[in-house]
């Protein structure tokens, strides 16, 4: 590597050897003299010092070569003060008033957020009745039951039943099974859900006593499958895992569907040839 003079100062080049012999200088060639003891070889090829770095640009217009100044830190932003919101005419005193009043004159539908089980009218009737529309009534503080009772040999259960909690929400089972709510909340939302009238309930009880409870796949119909991944056995039927427990149709969808997949199953299984005993035939001579 040659060194450029041009663009390093003088004193980061080492451009001569320096010895020195018995703690003084002393000249390796004896063409070099020697000046109170101080003795200098040139040096074939430059180098540089450590961390020498070029400081000359001959070329480099002037603007490039003025120090630059350090820019000042920047101000913080003014503390604004906080505008208060000027209050319109219909604001005052004498147009507030207690959101319970906007509810006197209005349908039970237009205050559904307001209600809940102890403060609907509607209701308070429903719980002091032991019956309404057909279904069993059983009232409490926190939640009111609707009921019904089916007889079986002697044995007897709740078919199907409506539980309305707190907060109006809904819970339907039969049969001691919760039914998910899939079942009975329809895509256009002709059923309500959230009963906030008595006209609600009324339409919610006869639409729930409308539905089949879904009876399964009785597992005699398949004595050659034994378990399934989608579907579990339980008092001699198979019931799909989504089973609904109650639908419009006599077997529910997800049923349906395990009904055709054992179906199938059954098809392709080869059947057993049955063996031909021996035939003993005895001819009269």
């Amino acid at each position: 590597m040659y060194v450029c003079d041009i663009h390093f100062e003088p004193v980061d080049i080492i451009s001569c050897y320096e010895h020195t012999v018995n703690g003084r200088y002393r000249s390796l060639c004896a063409t070099i003299r020697e000046a109170d003891g101080h003795v200098t070889i040139p040096r074939g090829r430059w180098t540089l010092k450590e961390r020498a770095v070029p400081r000359i640009f001959p070329n480099v217009p002037k603007h490039l070569s003025k120090p630059t100044v350090s820019k000042s830190a920047r101000k913080p932003p003014k503390v604004r003060s906080v505008v208060s919101a000027r209050v319109s005419s219909c604001q005052s005193e004498e147009y507030l008033y207690d959101e319970t009043d906007a509810c006197d004159g209005m349908d039970v539908d237009e205050c559904t957020d307001v209600i809940t089980l102890g403060t609907a009218p509607w209701l308070a009737v429903v719980q002091g009745s032991p019956a309404f529309d057909s279904w069993n009534v059983r009232a409490s503080t926190i939640q009111v039951i609707f009921y019904k009772l089916e007889e079986s040999g002697g044995v007897v259960y709740i078919e199907k039943a409506v539980v309305i909690r707190q907060d109006l929400a809904t819970e339907v089972s039969s049969r001691g099974v919760l039914v998910p709510p899939c079942s009975y909340i329809e895509k256009d939302g002709n059923i309500p859900t959230l009963l906030t009238s008595q006209k609600n309930l009324t339409m919610f009880l006869r639409y729930i006593d409308a539905l089949k409870i879904c009876p399964g796949c009785k597992c005699e119909l398949f004595p050659g499958i034994s378990s399934s991944k989608a579907a579990m056995k339980r008092q001699g039927v198979w019931r799909n895992k989504k089973c609904m427990v109650l639908s419009g149709e006599h077997l529910c969808p997800p049923c349906k569907k395990t009904k055709k997949n054992f179906g199938d199953k059954m098809k392709r299984r080869p059947k057993k040839k049955a063996q031909n005993g021996r035939l003993n035939m005895k001819f009269k001579t």
